[in-house]
C-alpha cells in the first residue's frame, strides 16, 4: 500500500512539472493589413452612387470623391490578427446642417461610425482619426470599412482618402505552458498561432451547447463523468476576442462530486463513499 502511495506521490508530481507555466517570449506584434491611399484610384472597393477618383481635394495625389448618398466599401481579412485599429482622413464640402460625411465599420452586426465630418468641416480640408479595438473585428473574415455621404443631393461632397488598418498578430497568453518533447505519447497540441487543422477558426461564434452548458458549469451538479463529446470542437467555432490567465481552484472536492467505478481489482474503496472517489484539493 505505501508503495502505490509514494508511486501516485511521483506521477502528481510529474504532471505538475509539466504544467507548471512558463514565461512566454514571444509578444505580439502590430502589423498593418491593409492600407490604401487612393492615388491610383479605388480598385478592390465596391462602390454606390456618384464616386470618382479627383485631384482636388487631396492629401496628395488624388482622392475619392463621394456626392450625395454614395459611398465604397471595402471587406478585409482580419483573420489571425487581434487588437484591430482603423486610421482615416476624410474632407467634404458644401454640406448644410442634416448632411454628413461617414467612415463606418461592419463587423457582421451593421454598421458603425467611426468618424463624421459636419456642416462647418466642410471646407475641403483632410479630417482623420483612429478606433482603436473595435469590437468584434477580431479574427473576422468579413470585416468591412466604408466612406459614406447623406447629402441631400449630389452638390454636397464627401472625398475619402489614406485609410490604414492594423492589428496584433503573433499574440499568446502572458503564461503559456511550455511543452517538453518526449518520445512517446500524443503530440501536444501547439500553442495560439500554431499550425494545426482547423486553426485558425473561421465560424462566427454562434453555437449551442447541449453538454456542459454554462447553467451545468456555474450552478450544476454532476453525478457521472460527463460525455467525451462535451470536450468535441462543436460545428461554427470562432477563435477567441480575448486572452485571460488566472486562477482555478476547486472547493469541497473530498465531498462533491459523482464518481463512475471503472476498475477497483483490489476493492480499495467498496461500496460506500470514499475520499478516493473524488478530486484531490485542486489549486493551479
Amino acid at each position: 500500500m505505501k508503495k502505490s502511495f509514494i508511486g501516485v506521490c511521483i506521477g502528481i508530481l510529474l504532471i505538475a512539472s509539466c504544467l507548471l507555466p512558463a514565461r512566454a517570449g514571444v509578444q505580439a506584434q502590430t502589423a498593418t493589413i491593409y492600407t490604401a491611399n487612393f492615388n491610383s484610384g479605388y480598385s478592390g472597393w465596391t462602390s454606390s452612387g456618384n464616386v470618382s477618383s479627383v485631384a482636388t481635394p487631396s492629401i496628395a495625389p488624388n482622392s475619392v470623391r463621394i456626392r450625395g448618398t454614395a459611398s465604397i466599401t471595402r471587406t478585409i481579412s482580419t483573420v489571425g490578427y487581434t487588437d484591430i485599429s482603423v486610421t482615416w482622413n476624410m474632407a467634404a464640402s458644401s454640406l448644410e446642417s442634416a448632411d454628413h460625411c461617414y467612415v463606418e465599420v461592419n463587423t457582421g452586426s451593421g454598421w458603425t461610425a467611426i468618424g463624421t465630418l459636419n456642416d462647418g468641416q466642410d471646407n475641403s480640408s483632410f479630417f482623420g482619426g483612429t478606433a482603436n479595438n473595435i469590437a468584434g473585428a477580431n479574427q473576422n473574415a468579413n470585416f468591412q470599412v466604408r466612406y459614406r455621404g447623406n447629402g441631400a443631393t449630389t452638390g454636397d461632397y464627401c472625398y475619402a482618402e489614406d485609410i490604414t488598418v492594423t492589428g496584433a498578430s503573433g499574440a499568446v497568453p502572458t503564461n503559456t505552458p511550455t511543452f517538453t518533447p518526449t518520445p512517446q505519447g500524443p503530440t501536444p497540441t501547439p500553442p495560439p498561432g500554431g499550425s494545426v487543422p482547423g486553426d485558425p477558426l473561421t465560424g462566427n461564434g454562434s453555437v449551442t451547447r447541449t453538454l456542459l452548458t454554462y447553467n451545468d458549469l456555474m450552478t450544476g451538479s454532476s453525478s457521472a463523468p460527463v460525455d467525451d463529446s462535451a470536450f468535441a470542437l462543436p460545428a461554427n467555432a470562432a477563435m477567441p476576442d480575448h486572452v485571460f490567465e488566472g486562477r482555478l481552484e476547486l472547493t469541497n472536492e473530498a465531498t462533491s462530486g459523482g464518481f463512475s467505478e471503472v476498475k477497483d481489482t483490489y476493492r480499495y474503496t467498496g461500496s460506500g463513499d470514499n475520499p478516493r472517489k473524488h478530486l484531490p484539493e485542486f489549486s493551479f
